[in-house]
């Protein structure tokens, strides 16, 4: 079975943040907040984490989010939309898309975006 989202703590130290959450498919990796915990958890993260909802939404509106980690659990009204860093994160996002591309569920995308994704082209 494949999962909803994908997980990274291999991470530029310039972006400042601790892990990268990448929906996997059209459900929304707020949906399995506390299995995401638990894996954050096993990887002793703690501290900012970012949320890619491309594939989830299919758009690049609303696509970065972010929120922290106490370790144990997320602070929910910490999460918030995050727009600033952008380019930072979609360059973060191609590469995970790319290496995963067997994983992902792209259906939401246009032709345009699946090609970008296969070709690691952030966007």
């Amino acid at each position: 079975m494949k999962s909803d989202y994908l997980v990274t703590t291999e991470l530029p130290n310039s972006l400042g943040v601790s892990a990268f959450i990448l929906a996997a498919n059209y459900h929304s990796p707020f949906e399995c907040l506390e299995e995401i915990s638990r894996e954050l958890d096993r990887q002793s993260v703690r501290g900012a984490v970012v949320f890619d909802l491309l594939l989830a939404n299919g758009t690049k509106i609303n696509r970065y989010f972010l929120a922290q980690f106490d370790g144990k659990k997320f602070a929910i009204d910490s999460i918030q939309e995050v727009s600033m860093e952008y380019m930072s994160f979609s360059k973060v996002s191609a590469e995970m898309l790319k290496r995963s591309a067997k994983l992902i569920d792209d259906v939401l995308l246009t032709p345009a975006m699946k090609f970008a994704v296969r070709r690691g082209i952030p966007f």
